[in-house]
Order: structure tokens, then C-alpha cells, then sequence
């Protein structure tokens, strides 16, 4: 995304409005100065240490920032997450496109995302666990009844597994973070490079093949768990609409439920694309 001057403001005001004035004055240096790695934003900010990196874990914790560590100078620089940033605007709107096509639980658990920025399997677990209706010390088999909201950790686990194999939710990996352009450059560069004396290679297209099936693999590494449960689940979870035109899930009863791996950690692709 090109990001005009009116843009960045605009990101810089949604931000300082969300998260507070500390992010805010990083991007605004992000945006201004451009990749930057902790010493050069301390001099556009003039912010110490300490703060700055409580400004950056913010806004890498909203996935608001690219940032790569250089594997042989071992120094970090960060980049403003243009789109993110901006799309930060729409999320009001994501939310009830998600409660119209999918249901209540569903919106629920994006928006604990969305104020999250990202989190572990087992601690989203934690949270909607906590909400479970209980007799005799358990948690009810069925569920996907009542209000509609996430109300048991099998519940949460079904609804999960559901966003994620429609791709509004991902996994989070160290590779996450990087720009993808920043990733796409590197493939090529290392595709197309030659050796001293060696002669460029002519199949122009044979590379161009390489380079965008390497850049896809990339792409494709924070959907392996979509393609797990798929195999598993298959498709996608059935779902049906009920008389007042709202979507709701069909859930099965908890016996049939598929855990997540505790340590696996999410966030939404929404503000992403």
C-alpha cells in the first residue's frame, strides 16, 4: 500500500486513539523516516530505551509493525504496517459482516483478537473457558445454544477451528512479521543470482516459476493448519440459518470435538489483506 501523507495521519490518529500517544510517535517516525532499527528510532523519537520498546511491543503485539532481524549483523529493523494501520478503521464494519455470516460466538471471538492482536489457543481457552455453564463441576456437552456466544472450551475449540479453516483466522510464526515484499525480494535475489564469471541464465520464465512457487510455500506456512483440519473436518463446518436471517453454526455434540494444540498462537487475517 503506497501511503500518502493524509494516510499516514490518518493511521497515526486511529492509532494514538487505540493504543495511546507511545505507538503513535513510532509510526509517525516509521512512516516519516522509514526502516529504522532501534538506535535511529530512538533519535526520531527521542524516546529512551524503555519506552520505545514498550511502544514497540504494542504495536507488534496489534501486528501493526513488520519487523526482521538481520541474521548477520544480529540488529532488528522495524516497518509501519501500512495496511494494517489503515484497516484499523474498518474493523467496526468487519465485525458485523462476521456476526451476519457467521453468528454471535464467531464475532466474539474475532473481536477478542482484534483487542488481543494475538494470542496462545490456551489462553483464549483460559478466557471463554471461565464463561462455561456448569453441573456438578462440568461443563455442558452441548452447546451453540442460548445467547450464542462462546459459553465452553469445546464450544471455543469448534468455533475456532472453524475461522481458521475459512482463513479469517491464521497461525502466527516468526516469518509473520516480515514484509512479504521484503521476502519475495530475497527469493528472487537468491534465484537469479550467479556466480563470479558464471553467465546470467536465459530461461527467464523457469525463474519467474521458481521465484513464485518459493513465494507461495512462504504464503502457504500459516495455512497448515487449515489444511490439517481440513483433511480432519473436512471443508468447512456446516452451518445454517435461522429464522431472523442470522447465521449459526451446527455444532456436534462435545464428544466429536477436535482440540487445538494449547500452544498454537492466532490472530486475524482481517486487518491483514
Amino acid at each position: 500500500m503506497l501511503v500518502t501523507k493524509h494516510a499516514a495521519e490518518l493511521c497515526a490518529l486511529l492509532v494514538n486513539d487505540l493504543f495511546g500517544e507511545l505507538p503513535s510517535r513510532i509510526l509517525v517516525a516509521l512512516f516519516t523516516k522509514g526502516r529504522s532499527n532501534l538506535t535511529q528510532l530512538a533519535q526520531n523519537t527521542s524516546l529512551n530505551p524503555r519506552f520505545l520498546r514498550n511502544g514497540l511491543g504494542v504495536l507488534i503485539q496489534q501486528n501493526l509493525l513488520f519487523y526482521h532481524t538481520d541474521p548477520d549483523t544480529k540488529v532488528t529493523s522495524y516497518e509501519a504496517n501500512s495496511d494494517a494501520c489503515y484497516n484499523l478503521v474498518r474493523s467496526g464494519r468487519i465485525l458485523e459482516v462476521i456476526e451476519s455470516q457467521y453468528g454471535t460466538a464467531e464475532r466474539d471471538l474475532v473481536q477478542t483478537l482484534l483487542l488481543l492482536g494475538y494470542a496462545r489457543v490456551a489462553d483464549l481457552t483460559h478466557a471463554f473457558g471461565s464463561r462455561a455453564p456448569r453441573t456438578n463441576g462440568h461443563s455442558n456437552g452441548a452447546f451453540g445454544s442460548g445467547s450464542g456466544k462462546i459459553e465452553s472450551e469445546d464450544h471455543l475449540h469448534l468455533v475456532l477451528t472453524r475461522l481458521i479453516q475459512d482463513e479469517i483466522v491464521e497461525t502466527v510464526r516468526p516469518d509473520s512479521f516480515r514484509n512479504p515484499a521484503d521476502v519475495y525480494r530475497e527469493i528472487e535475489a537468491e534465484i537469479t543470482k550467479t556466480a563470479p564469471g558464471e553467465r546470467a541464465s536465459k530461461n527467464k520464465i523457469e525463474q519467474h516459476m521458481q521465484i513464485v512457487e518459493r513465494f507461495k510455500a512462504f504464503r502457504d506456512q500459516s495455512s497448515a493448519l487449515k489444511r490439517q483440519l481440513d483433511q480432519t473436518h473436512g471443508p468447512g463446518l456446516k452451518r445454517r440459518k435461522l429464522q431472523n436471517g442470522s447465521a449459526h453454526t451446527v455444532f456436534k455434540h462435545s464428544d466429536d470435538v477436535s482440540r487445538l494444540n494449547p500452544n498454537v498462537v492466532v490472530r486475524p487475517t482481517l486487518l491483514e489483506k
